[in-house]
Formats: C-alpha cells, structure tokens, sequence
C-alpha cells in the first residue's frame, strides 16, 4: 500500500507586478505588464511542483483575511531589464482576479481544516512569511486549524524574522511518526541576525545569493555552530525573485521525501544541494520563479 506524505505551507500571497518600460523624461511609459503570484503562494506552487510526480501531496492555508494582502510593484526598464522603482501597498483582492482565484482554491482548504480537517497529520509544516508577520494571525485560528494538527518537520522562512514562537512552537511534541525532532530556518544573508532566540530551531540554512550556502546546527542556548558549507555553480543570473520561495520549497519537499523526522546533516545537505539546483533552474528565466526541478519517485 502507497504510503501518501502530506505538507501544508502556511503564509500570505503576495502579488508581483512588473511593470516594463522606458522613462521619458520625468515619466515612466508602461509598454507590458506581468502579474504573478509570489510570497508564501508561490512557495507552495513550487512545492506542489516539486512533488507532482511523488506520493507527497501539498495544502496551502493562509494567515490574512480575504479583503488585503500585500502587492509587490516593480517598474523595470525593458531595454536593460534594471528595477527603476519599487512599491509596496496593500490589495483589494476584489480587483485582482489572478489572486483572487487562488484564494478560492485556498479559502476552501482552510475552511476544511478548521471546520471538518480532512487530514489531522502532516509530514512537513512550512511557514512562509514574506508579509512581517502576517502568518502570525494563523495563531488566532490556533484551537481550531493547528491544535488538532500534528507535524514531524518545520520549514521556516520569515523575510524580517517576524514570525511568532507561539507559531514554531505551536505544533505538539509528538508526530505521528514519532517526537517532533527537526525545525529549520532558511535565512537569507544577514536575516539570522533579525532572530533574538534562534534555539526554537534545530538548523539553519543560511544562503548567500551567488556565492555560498551555510547549514549551522543550532545548540540549546542559541550558539550557531558552522557544520557544512559549499559555493554555489556559477549560473548565468537572468532574474532572482522568488529564488528564495524556491529555495524555501525545494529544501522542504525533498526532506519530507527523504524521510522528514530524520535530524541527519546527510539528509540536509541532500536537500540543500537539491535546492540549490532548484533555484539555479529559475535564476536563469525572466519572469518565472516556478522551478521545472522535480523529486521522481516515492
């Protein structure tokens, strides 16, 4: 019998914008458009990709309400593909079909979990938060969606180290393959500094863009103990956003594959490596942060 594993990536949508064209003089001419899906959303699009050819199957439950979220607007230039301009501001999903369809899709998994959850056991919990602590307001659902949940992993992912202990410790101790024994952050550059009590993790990956990745082994007072390095390939760099949704995605899905609650730097540094290749894939698209990467097999 198939034995099927299960992720649930927990966070907000963001939405991309890229606006391309050329100044003249003081004013920016819009010659096209391109609207994507990023944030914890395109972390879990990447995620089910990954997977789609495995016996992993992937939820997405989210922390915001209907009516806002974040929109990332980029205004580029077309000819030499530099970002003249960008803009933060929140999002009237009414007026924004591509996200508002997805949340149709999402809305109805999150209604599941709370009200009747179709699975009570996840292999793998991932925490995307790119919104400041957004996903935070998942807590308020806590007795509801996370207390009749129980995982053997955690991915986090927080932009500005906003997410809330009571959301990494909220999980119980005890899986349904035994003690709760592995929870990762992925910190970008410098992001582990934003962290006051980083031994809430077991490990933390820490990517340095083009040039390296870190995998430290966290011990109970906090201290970041350096276990593995390695450079990263040399890969033509077209367009980097979303790389680290990809990362993020990548590194999850291919620990729950590889037997989630496993706490072995083998397995991380399996995952790592994948992950990197993973992202490489769509560092070298314009436009385009859903890797063609996939896990084969169970």
């Amino acid at each position: 019998m198939e034995i099927v594993k299960n992720i649930l990536v927990a966070g907000d949508p963001i939405l991309d914008v890229y606006h391309l064209g050329k100044m003249n003089d003081k004013r920016f001419e819009i010659g096209k458009t391109i609207t994507k899906l990023g944030g914890a959303a395109n972390t879990y699009l990447n995620c089910a990709n990954i997977c789609s050819k495995t016996n992993i199957k992937v939820d997405y439950a989210w922390g915001t309400t209907k009516l806002h979220y974040p929109s990332l607007t980029r205004y580029v230039d077309s000819e030499t593909d530099e970002i003249l301009l960008e803009t933060w501001s929140a999002l009237d999903s009414k007026k924004t079909t591509l996200v508002d369809d997805f949340y149709s899709f999402s809305s109805e998994a999150v209604f599941q979990l709370i009200n009747n959850p179709v699975k009570k056991s996840y292999n793998t919990l991932v925490i995307s938060d790119y919104n400041k602590g957004g996903v935070n307001r998942l807590n308020e659902d806590a007795e509801t969606i996370f207390s009749q949940l129980t995982f053997d992993l955690i991915v986090a992912d927080s932009r500005y180290g906003t997410i809330s202990r009571d959301l990494i410790d909220l999980p119980p101790p005890q899986g349904p393959h035994g003690p709760l024994v592995l929870k990762i952050l992925h910190a970008t550059n410098d992001e582990i500094g934003r962290w006051d009590d980083l031994a809430i993790f077991d490990w933390v990956v820490q990517t340095h863009g083009k040039d390296s990745v870190d995998i430290y082994k966290i011990k109970p007072d906090g201290q970041a103990v350096l276990e593995w390095c390695c450079g990263v390939p040399n890969t033509p760099i077209t367009d980097t956003v979303g790389a680290g949704d990809t990362f993020t995605a990548a590194l999850a899905a291919h620990l729950t594959w590889n037997h989630s609650g496993a706490n072995s730097l083998p397995r991380l540094i399996a995952a790592t490596e994948f992950a990197i290749k993973a992202c490489q894939d769509v560092i070298q698209r314009k436009y385009v942060a859903i890797t063609k990467e996939t896990i084969i097999g169970q």
